[in-house]
């Protein structure tokens, strides 16, 4: 009877830890968290994947918002009470002063680093998650046509001295940084005053203290939390599947495709190819990235569609009819103009913001190439995003995750870093390639230099720690 006893228990704790041994290796590192802390029962899914935009201008909202108050600073992320509001009165502030005096003159002038760090001391900044095109950006905000700024100044940094009547723009990716006056009044009377926001000690963020070997963009600042951070990791499936394939190639093209091609280069990476007699080229990999292209009919100088709002309007509407539709958290990620004969056409890139925490991949998450006469190249990565996990993660520090990249940064100066979900690849597989169970996806810390370029530092402090994630 005893060693009958002994015998069911050795069972069961064989079994258990069958169960816990999948668990484990089911996350995304097979190693233990140095802290655990659980939190509450999270929602199945996080409600709908697509949302419309209210307007062109909300897909150009800043990454997140710095509030500077003297010797005190705060973030605010898009999921905070304060972004929409500051976010809101921006817009209005930009409605008040389009038809003033001062605004009508688009003179910008440079402006010296000094003057942009003393400032920064009293302001509000709003840090956007690429470039953008001055002009544009203002006419696509204000809905007027009296300014004329350069076409070739783009901005990543909008500063708001509440003590001055003018407005700063910085680019971090070329270093270039300018002033407008742009208001009779000061700042302070068309924005809150930072006492007045009711920020929270949880949003209040340091100035990143880096070792002197590390160099900064000039004028720009890292801030990290003044806490401890945790994480939950997200549990996401991949967009493309088999039961949904047919629908996306529809979607795509009005004619049936004249041609149909799988392709299967290797790693398990299986590629579906569809083309039509128009040149219309759709491409869907397995590990989730869709790639489409078509050869747009060359309009005449006199039609429409050569204007960067034209070619926003078309950016739209083709994400939203056919492109999938726009993920809720849309943000712009950078705009880049090039040649097309004697136009010019754009290239717009987006990612998706979940809780405030940008999503992000090696390759653009999303992004569209167009030029007069309509969209001429599509690329899209977007993870379908379920639920946050149970249990929060601890986030390794600032400092910590770029002491880790130290080598990967060969000298480069830092424009920023900021925590991101990294779409981690899937495990793919060539005989059932499309075909997958949902997975986690995880934090990690990005540091994003001077020429643009992104180094993921996995954010978990893990017992086995992966560090800096190779491409």
């Amino acid at each position: 009877m005893i060693e009958r006893f002994k015998s069911i228990v050795l069972l069961a704790l064989i079994a258990v830890c069958v169960r816990l041994t999948g668990l484990y290796f089911a996350r995304v590192h097979a190693s233990t968290p140095l802290f655990i802390a659980p939190g509450e029962s999270p929602p199945f899914a996080e409600g709908p994947q697509q949302e419309i935009p209210s307007s062109y201008i909300d897909l150009f909202s800043p990454h997140y918002i710095l509030v500077h108050n003297r010797e005190e600073h705060y973030q605010v992320r898009s999921n905070d009470t304060q972004y929409a509001q500051l976010w809101e009165t921006l817009k209005e502030a930009i409605g008040q002063v389009k038809s003033s005096g001062e605004s009508t003159n688009p003179e910008l002038q440079v402006v010296p680093l000094n003057e942009w760090q003393r400032q920064l001391q009293y302001s509000l900044e709003y840090r956007f998650a690429g470039p953008a095109q001055f002009h544009y950006w203002w006419l696509t905000a204000s809905k007027a046509t009296l300014q004329k700024f350069p076409d070739n100044v783009y901005f990543n940094r909008l500063l708001i001295p509440l003590e001055s009547d003018s407005v700063y723009l910085q680019n971090t990716f070329t270093g270039q940084r300018w002033k407008w006056r742009w208001a009779d009044t000061k700042n302070g009377d068309l924005f809150p005053a930072p006492s007045g926001l009711g920020l929270s000690e949880t949003q209040r963020a340091r100035e990143a203290k880096l070792a002197s070997d590390y160099k900064l963009v000039p004028g720009s600042q890292v801030y990290a939390p003044t806490s401890t951070i945790t994480l939950p990791e997200v549990l996401a499936a991949l967009p493309i599947n088999e039961s949904n394939k047919a629908d996306i190639v529809k979607r795509f093209f009005s004619i049936v495709p004249r041609v149909h091609k799988t392709e299967m280069p290797g790693g398990g990476l299986v590629k579906e190819t569809y083309i039509t007699a128009r040149q219309q080229v759709l491409t869907l990999h397995n590990s989730g990235l869709l790639e489409y292209s078509e050869k747009p009919a060359t309009p005449s100088t006199d039609s429409s569609g050569h204007t960067t709002v034209e070619q926003f309007e078309q950016v739209f509407n083709f994400v939203l009819g056919r492109g999938g539709g726009w993920p809720k958290g849309t943000i712009a990620a950078g705009m880049e103009p090039f040649e097309v004969g004697e136009s010019t056409g754009y290239r717009f890139r987006f990612l998706q913001l979940y809780n405030g925490i940008p999503v992000v991949d090696v390759d653009p998450t999303l992004a569209i190439e167009v030029v007069p006469g309509g969209v001429r190249n599509y690329q899209r990565l977007c993870y379908t995003l379920l639920q946050p996990g149970y249990f929060q993660f601890e986030v390794r520090s600032l400092e910590n995750a770029v002491a880790r990249a130290k080598d990967e940064l060969g000298g480069r100066s830092i424009s920023d870093v900021y925590l991101a979900y990294y779409q981690r690849p899937y495990y793919l597989t060539e005989t059932a390639p499309f075909q997958s169970e949902p997975m986690y996806i995880y934090p990690v810390w990005v540091i994003e230099l001077e020429d643009g370029h992104q180094i993921y530092v996995h954010a978990y402090k893990l017992l086995n720690d992966p560090g800096l994630i190779k491409r």
